[in-house]
């Protein structure tokens, strides 16, 4: 699987496993920056596009994997 393929799956079990308890306000969910390195990008850049990739998420809606541009 590639790398926003695992992000889901971290996503969507997080909050299978956290959503499913009896208490609703325990509701626990994540929102993912997914980025993968290009040729000559720095590990600085790598990161930054997947901060504003997760602030993305955020902004939209919460609760989802986002893939950097």
């Amino acid at each position: 699987a590639d790398a926003f393929d695992r992000a889901e799956m971290l996503r969507s079990k997080v909050q299978e496993i956290t959503c499913s308890q009896a208490d609703p306000f325990l509701c626990v969910t994540i929102t993912i920056g997914v980025a993968t390195i290009r040729e000559n990008e720095s590990v600085s850049q790598l990161v930054n596009r997947a901060d504003v990739a997760l602030y993305q998420g955020k902004y939209s809606g919460k609760n989802k994997s986002v893939l950097a541009r």
